[in-house]
């Protein structure tokens, strides 16, 4: 999952920020380069050409957006926004999934989510992986835990958070740990 969430509106951009809205704001651009970088096969060599062919080959292999799997929003107070034409249907939330048909990511869902006026400001991938088997870790008929989750920050604060089960000293349960880390300035 890619999320750019920002706690705040577009202020006085309404002329610029209405007939663009955040599918073609961040989503089409910024969103989709990251989601490119995430899921490129490793470039088999260090110049911008293969880096380049890399993230191409990703866009190549992804099926078009289904509208089905795409939401849009628009947050309160929006079209009070000096230049906002009244009525807009612009939005300012958008959410999609989109999938990638190749032999590394095929069934495997990519959700993108961009929104102004969120509840937080944060630029994230979130890699949520499969729930792991019963590996007698656990009592036999205990839930299985969620999957572990790789979380890079972009910002505000760049840094990286692997959340994962663990199993506790004292017998067999597992219990959650995030091992955190802030990239320094």
């Amino acid at each position: 999952m890619i999320t750019m969430g920002e706690s705040f509106g577009i202020a006085d951009r309404g002329h610029f920020y209405d007939p663009v809205g955040a599918m073609r704001d961040v989503v089409q651009n910024h969103l989709l380069q990251v989601l490119s970088m995430v899921a490129m096969e490793a470039p088999a060599g260090g110049n911008l050409d293969v880096v380049r062919d890399r993230k191409r080959d990703v866009f190549l292999a992804m099926a078009d957006a289904d509208p089905a799997h795409y939401v849009r929003g628009q947050y309160g107070g929006y079209l009070d926004v000096d230049g906002v034409a009244a009525g807009s249907q612009t939005e300012t939330y958008c959410a999609m999934r989109l999938e990638i048909d190749n032999w590394r990511w095929s069934g495997v869902p990519f959700f993108i989510r961009a929104g102004k006026s969120l509840p937080v400001t944060v630029t994230e991938v979130r890699v949520v992986f499969k729930e792991t088997p019963w590996l007698g870790l656990a009592p036999r008929g205990t839930p299985r835990p969620p999957g572990n989750e790789l979380v890079l920050r972009i910002g505000p604060k760049p840094g990286a958070r692997l959340k994962l089960q663990a199993k506790t000293a004292e017998g067999m349960a597992l219990r959650p740990i995030d091992l955190d880390m802030e990239f320094a300035s």
